[in-house]
């Protein structure tokens, strides 16, 4: 059963306007003639001469931990930090030379079980369908709006009887609905939605997809770096051993999770009480550096192991970038919820700068730039933290 497809393709850029609202952010590194700055490749570092960012952080702290030199809190705090020669400044438990994940192309047929939804909500909200039926209310998902498509899979969609109505609200004009049980599914995890006077839908169940108890901890003791809504929360002396290592031209692996949070999110009451449920949620990848490029792949635990596998319309698809961008300054405007930030991001041009990389995503006039944030920490302003 699917997650929602909207934690595949927008959670990043949801993260930003939720973070910054209609903002766009500027990136360090050496400023241009027009003002604009831009950020170092790390890869191109070792070559260069450069100082390691990541040193560089750490020697700008007096005794107390304190950046002497800016006002807002250091963002590389760490009781090891990884030199360009391999060496370390402290002992660590960090551990080394991680194996390659497994990648597997099967994946077993799992058996999601129908459960009322914990909600007194119903009809249309977020995308979702909140169905009161058999002494509760289910949630279900759009799964497809092509009738052809689901008979060309020969799914019948002869209805069985009729379940519920509602009204949808839209911009311009109300979208009315009548829910239909299929005689092909008597367990009803697949509902035939007709939108009256337009086109009919095929929606199914849609399970709770939060992580479950231990499912987080369990990610962080398999060394994965987590970021929780953006900001590191552990792990931070893997991602600077990681850097360490591609700035010397060493192959290198990395873990990644992405933990989200619904707590602060803008968003309206009702969407919030659609996706409650989805929250927290947690996106495990892997990213691979050969000496040349970096391939960051979709993760998940298969019994005690974590493999590669690539869940259909839950993940990206597997791919490979030329540079990892490291990006940090402070924030543009005050209307930010943080005072600075330090983020590395994969991209295929060593000269796009953060700013244009989110214009590319506010804005349908320039054109998408492929990239995938992969590691940030921000400063929070007080109070908003997240």
């Amino acid at each position: 059963m699917r997650r929602k497809a909207w934690m595949k393709r927008t959670i990043g850029s949801m993260l930003l306007v939720s973070l910054i609202g209609i903002t766009v952010i500027g990136g360090c590194g050496s400023a241009t003639d027009a003002g604009e700055t831009k950020a170092t490749p790390v890869e191109s570092s070792a070559q260069s001469g450069e100082v390691d960012p990541i040193e560089a952080s750490k020697s700008d702290m007096d005794p107390n931990g304190e950046n002497a030199e800016s006002e807002h809190s250091p963002l590389y705090i760490s009781e090891s930090v990884v030199k360009k020669d391999g060496s370390t400044t402290e002992k660590t438990d960090v551990a080394t030379d991680l194996p390659l994940l497994s990648k597997v192309d099967t994946w077993p047929e799992e058996v999601v079980e129908r459960k009322p939804y914990d909600t007194e909500m119903t009809g249309r909200v977020g995308g979702y369908f909140l169905i009161p039926m058999d002494g509760g209310i289910y949630r279900y998902d759009d799964y497809s709006s092509s009738r052809e498509a689901m008979s060309a899979q020969g799914i019948s969609l002869a209805t069985d009887e009729l379940i519920f109505t509602c009204t949808e609200k839209g911009f311009s004009e109300n979208y009315d609905y009548d829910i239909y049980s299929l005689k092909a599914y008597p367990d009803k995890d697949l509902l035939l939605a007709n939108c009256i006077g337009y086109n009919s839908i095929i929606i199914s169940y849609a399970p709770a997809q939060g992580i479950r108890d231990g499912e987080l901890e369990d990610a962080q003791e398999n060394d994965f770096v987590i970021r929780k809504n953006g900001s590191v929360i552990s792990g931070k002396e893997l991602w600077q051993e990681f850097c360490g290592k591609v700035a010397q031209g060493q192959p290198a692996v990395v873990r990644l999770g992405y933990y989200y949070t619904l707590e602060k999110r803008n968003m309206s009451e009702e969407l919030r009480e659609a996706e409650k449920a989805d929250f927290p949620c947690l996106f495990l990848q892997q990213l691979y550096y050969d000496g040349s490029s970096f391939t960051l792949s979709p993760v998940h635990k298969l019994g005690e192991e974590y493999v590669i596998y690539e869940k259909p319309q839950i993940d990206s698809p597997e791919r490979t970038y030329s540079y990892l961008m490291h990006y940090a300054d402070e924030a543009e405007n005050a209307f930010t919820s943080y005072t600075a930030y330090d983020k590395y991001v994969l991209t295929n041009n060593d000269q796009v700068t953060w700013k244009e990389l989110q214009q590319s995503v506010l804005s349908s006039v320039s054109g998408y730039i492929q990239h995938q944030e992969v590691y940030g920490e921000y400063v929070w302003k007080e109070g908003m933290e997240r």
